[in-house]
């Protein structure tokens, strides 16, 4: 087989999601059938375990072996595969360290447009744009999806290749924007929980969709770069019902895995449509910052005032 080209395909193999096989696909043109032949799977990665390396099995196949190598990460094994992830910030909502000492730790808080904001509906200009908002990849499985216990909140991080990561552009914006990650904000009781208002109300819970200027190859970059539209965040909010959203089952199931602040599990990729709709018009939008340090004011919102419906016991 020297020489040989080796094909591989990741496969779930375990008791659940965060077991994965790799599946090689050898081919042996020596043999008497020709063709490709599936050798065993092989478990690879217990990825609960952060993708903690192994000790690479030998496989003897017709009198030759076959050495995989040892697996570091999931961008190792696929480099074309990309994950977003946020900047590690020191900050919380306690006496300590809540929003009163950020105006001390991050200057870029004391600015003029910090976020979030109540939307007076009443005094909200309309404005039509010349086009729609233009959805990309949004109705596709990503490779791989997480849920993080960051300490504040639960952050949906998703793997893309890097030419099927999803995308909006048009409407309201002067540029493409790529999807980074998504955060759940809730509060203590059903009437709060959402970071923006409506008229001073606010939801149970609010999804924001963050997204990264194209050119930039991550938040990093674009939080250093310091332009006014570097960062998109699109948010949705949820509404109480009766009933339950079967759509948000794979997140809601998972989220006692992630009690203790730091952890992170990987659930069964859905596409992101599942949980909320992509829309073109009638939105509101303005500039303004990240809700959280280093609070730069680097961010377009959008905000889609039509709620999502969840039950309290999935809140």
């Amino acid at each position: 087989m020297q020489g040989e080209e080796l094909k591989g395909e990741v496969v779930t193999c375990g008791p659940d999601v965060s077991h994965f096989c790799l599946t090689v696909v050898v081919p042996m043109a020596a043999h008497d059938k020709g063709g490709e032949f599936y050798l065993d799977q092989v478990p690879f990665v217990d990825i609960d375990r952060g993708l903690a390396p192994f000790s690479a099995p030998r496989i003897a196949f017709n009198n030759e072996l076959l050495l995989l190598t040892e697996v570091l990460d999931w961008t190792q094994l696929f480099p074309w595969a990309e994950e977003c992830n946020f900047p590690r910030y020191t900050f919380g909502y306690a006496d300590r360290n809540g929003p009163h000492m950020w105006k001390l730790l991050y200057p870029d808080s004391n600015g003029g447009n910090q976020s979030p904001i109540n939307v007076t509906t009443q005094l909200a200009v309309v404005v039509q744009p010349s086009e729609p908002l233009r959805w990309s990849g949004y109705d596709k499985g990503p490779l791989s999806m997480t849920i993080t216990n960051n300490e504040n909140n639960v952050v949906l991080n998703t793997m893309w290749s890097n030419t099927t990561r999803p995308y909006i552009q048009g409407g309201c914006l002067t540029n493409v924007y790529d999807l980074c990650s998504m955060v759940f904000h809730w509060g203590h009781s059903n009437e709060e929980g959402s970071e923006h208002t409506f008229d001073y109300v606010r939801f149970p819970m609010e999804l924001q969709v963050w997204h990264i200027k194209r050119g930039f190859n991550s938040l990093l970059d674009a939080i250093t770069a310091k332009e006014n539209d570097g960062i998109l965040i699109v948010s949705f909010f949820f509404q109480i019902t009766n009933a339950d959203n079967p759509y948000l089952d794979h997140i809601v199931t998972n989220l006692w895995r992630i009690v203790q602040p730091g952890t992170k599990v990987h659930i069964p990729p859905f596409p992101l449509l599942w949980i909320f709709p992509t829309f073109e018009r009638d939105y509101y939008t303005y500039n303004g910052s990240f809700t959280q340090p280093p609070c730069s004011e680097i961010v377009t919102w959008i905000l889609q005032p039509e709620p999502i419906a969840i039950s309290s016991s999935q809140q």
